[in-house]
Order: structure tokens, then sequence, then C-alpha cells
């Protein structure tokens, strides 16, 4: 469906978008808070307005009119001043009941079509609905175009989109690239350039291929030219254009939600800020939400060990530097953005900076100017404990000695195997002096297993072991 946007349509005052979804405006018309008491009524509930024609999947022809009927319920004592109808080409209102509006699909239509309704009562309240019905257009489809051909790929030409049209035996050309138009792609050779479902293509690997588009009977081929490739600064496949943690690798791109809102505290919608970097996502859920503000509480008290450290910056302090440690200023900005406060949660963690975070507790190593953030920056431990004050972390001059008793023994020893079992839950300084097994790409596994505890016991039996050396 071609999409042309319209000038606001104005309301008694009042201006329309009827392009972008519904806003209220005032008559300077600079926006204006138009929900007071909930004035913005869903229309399955009383007070609402209601498209009841055409329905939901309904099929309309082009180039003819459609007749939009609509109801109103007072039972919250919201009683329509206006009423308008919309679709992308055109726009009417009513003011007296029925209301019954008329509005013109024009010939090029085809695909998917929203139609809208919004009311506005005396006092500037709005309603607002909304139906998608099907153009469906019943002469054949005899040509089919895409553009551009070829499409040519470049480290600064990422992605190009390719716009499809279609000549009907009307002789009406008609765009075929949107929604409900029956226009499918596949890429001949998916490891040089891939084309989404919205015909979207985006480059792999250097070389040439094409992509088939189809409609219907008729198909067209476009080439593809593959010239450089943008950078992959994590190494993860995923090119940075497309990449939503730009320094984490994810090759999934898993994007589970978001940051929590006072109208959507659960953070359940997607972002477009990848699991893996979601400042503030602390347990791990891919969202920013209460769940996190808790954890982050039992921590910063020692009743619970956080599940992901290094997504626990959350408040800016100045510039775009992390603020160091897990503190009650990050749990208190999550409060504070979930609560619509001043304060929001600001992606400032090491893993969307491109910081090296060696042991993944959320303290860069350095800081973006070079200073020392890190005083352990080999070892776990987000909280920063320093009992002597020497600015080495006890994490780091500590290690295996898990109760800072100056030396590592039984005591240390059974410590370590309650860990391992679950029946212990250190606080995170400790986890940090228990594990202390090197792993593969890192100085340790981030974990207490039995690795660790073998390497402690060797330790209490007099066993010189390096990584139990203050």
């Amino acid at each position: 469906m071609a999409s042309q946007k319209q000038d606001p349509f104005v309301m008694d005052g009042y201006a329309v978008d009827v392009g972008a979804p519904i806003v209220g405006y005032g008559p300077d018309p600079a926006p204006i808070d138009v929900c007071p008491a909930a004035s913005l009524l869903a229309a399955e509930e009383p007070g609402g307005i209601t498209i009841v024609s055409p329905t939901p999947g309904s099929v309309v022809e082009p180039g003819f009119p459609i007749l939009v009927r609509l109801e109103a319920s007072v039972a919250l004592g919201f009683q329509p001043r206006s009423v308008a109808a919309s679709i992308p080409w055109d726009i009417a209102r009513t003011t007296t009941e029925p209301y019954e509006i008329s509005l013109q699909v024009p010939e090029e239509a085809v695909g998917q079509m929203e139609i809208r309704a919004h009311a506005i009562d005396a006092s500037g309240n709005w309603a607002y609905d909304s139906v998608t019905v099907s153009v469906d257009v019943t002469v054949a489809l005899t040509e089919l175009r895409a553009e551009p051909d070829p499409v040519q790929l470049t480290d600064t030409v990422p992605d190009l989109t390719l716009q499809v049209t279609g000549v009907y035996a009307d002789l009406i050309e008609r765009d075929l690239s949107g929604d409900g138009a029956g226009t499918t792609y596949a890429s001949d050779d998916p490891a040089i350039a891939t084309v989404d479902a919205e015909g979207v293509v985006r480059p792999v690997a250097i070389g040439s291929t094409q992509v088939t588009v189809s409609n219907g009977s008729l198909t067209a081929d476009v080439g593809v030219e593959v010239f450089a490739l943008p950078q992959d600064t994590d190494g993860d496949t995923v090119l940075d254009p497309f990449d939503n943690c730009l320094y984490q690798p994810n090759v999934d791109q898993s994007d589970l939600g978001g940051v929590g809102t006072p109208s959507e505290p659960t953070g359940a919608q997607p972002d477009g800020t990848g699991d893996a970097c979601q400042c503030g996502d602390v347990n791990g859920d891919g969202r920013v939400d209460v769940a996190d503000a808790d954890l982050l509480t039992d921590a910063l008290a020692g009743a619970s060990n956080l599940m992901l450290a290094a997504l626990c910056n959350v408040a800016e302090a100045g510039g775009s530097e992390p603020t160091g440690s897990c503190t009650d200023l990050d749990r208190a900005t999550i409060v504070d953005q979930l609560a619509g406060g001043p304060s929001g949660v600001e992606q400032v963690c090491a893993p969307v900076l491109g910081l090296v975070d060696a042991d993944a507790d959320g303290l860069p190593d350095e800081t973006l100017i070079g200073d020392t953030l890190d005083n352990c920056p080999l070892v776990r431990n987000e909280f920063q404990g320093d009992r002597n004050g020497d600015t080495i972390g006890d994490a780091c001059t500590a290690a295996c000695d898990l109760n800072l008793d100056g030396r590592v023994d039984a005591a240390d020893a059974l410590m370590t195997r309650g860990i391992v079992s679950g029946r212990l839950t250190p606080l995170p300084d400790v986890l940090g002096r228990a594990d202390v097994a090197p792993a593969s790409g890192g100085p340790t596994d981030q974990s207490v297993t039995a690795a660790d505890l073998l390497l402690i016991l060797r330790a209490t039996a007099g066993d010189p072991m390096p990584v139990c050396t203050p």
C-alpha cells in the first residue's frame, strides 16, 4: 500500500495527525497532556469510540468509497463533540449521531489499510479506535518491477529497501512493497546477501548474487553487488549497522524487552537494545523493571548476588563514564524511571560503552580517559570491598581466603564447598575470592565450581597455588 501522509487535520481547534498514533494537541498547536483521569479511552472500554463497520479483515475495493460507522458509549460521561475517521489518503468528521463517515479509497491502493477513528468531547478528552481492512484489486497483475536494480552495498551504504511496483490490467501502477500486498523476497545466495520480509537487502560477504521478488505468478530479479562490508566490532558476525549490542557479542540478537515506564512497568516492549547490553537488567530477563530494583536492594544489603553485575550502571556520573561500582544510586534511578520521576535509566554500563571489564563485575578496568576504575580488575567484586583502604580490592588481595582471616585453611574450603553445593549464598566479594579457577578466554569462569574447590583444597594442604597468592 502506498502511504501518503496528510497534513494534520484540525478538529475543533485540535490537530489530529492521521499518519501517526493518536495524540492530542492544543490550539497553539503545541503538544499538551490530554490524559487527565484516563482521557485517552480504549475502544473496548465504556466511554470509548468503536468502529462497528467495516469490521477487521473486511475486503474493500480501490476507487470506491467506504462507509465507516461508529458508536460511542457515554457510560463514563464521555459524550463526543466531534468524531473523525481517516485512512492515509482521506479524512472526514461528523458532529451528529448516527456517526457515519464516508472515505474515498484511491484507485492506486492495495494491501492492508488501517482505518482510524478519533473522538473528542467538550473538555478536550480523546477516545480512539482502529481497524485494519484489506484493499483487494480484482483485475489481473500484468507486470512486476523492483528497484533499484542492481542493489549496490558498501560499508557506507549497508542496506537498501526494494521498491516494488505492480502494473495491473486497468493500467494503474500500485505499490506492492507494503503489508498485505502479497510480495515475497528470496536471496539466491544468503551467504552473500540476505533479504527480509520487508524487502530490506543486507550484506553478508563481498560478492554478487540476486534477489527474486515474487507476487502471484509474476517474478522480478534484482542484482545485488556487495563491494565492501561495514565493521563488525564485537566479532559476532552481525555487522555494526545491524547489531543491537555493538561491543558485546550476541549473534542471536535477542531483545526480549526494554526499560519499564509508568505506563508499561514490565518493560515488555523490545526497544532495539540487545539483552546482552541492556543496562539495568541485573537479573538477566531482558528487561528493566521492579524485579531488577528489588534484586539490587537485596544485593546492596548483602542478601543476594547480582546475576549480571556488568549491567548494573544506569546512573550517569558526568560525560559518558559509568559511576563505577553498583550503588544505591543505580537502584534509585531504576525506581525513579518506573515511577515517571526526573531520573531516567542511562545506558552507561561497560558493555554499551565498549569498555573492557575482564571480570564482568560492572566496573570497567579503565575509564574512557584511562583512569583505573576497578580495584580488582581480574576478580569479580562489584561492591569494591577494600577493608584496609589500600585501593586494592579485598577480592584481589585475599583470593582463596574467603573469611579474610589472613590464611587459606579448612574454614575457607568448607565455605567453598557450601557455595558449590548451593547450601551457602555468599556476598559478591566472597564469591570473587572463591572464583579462582582460570577459564578459557578470561582469568576466571565467573562462577564457583568444583574446579575452584579443588584449588582451594590443594592450597589448604600446603600446595603452592599461584591463584591463591596475594
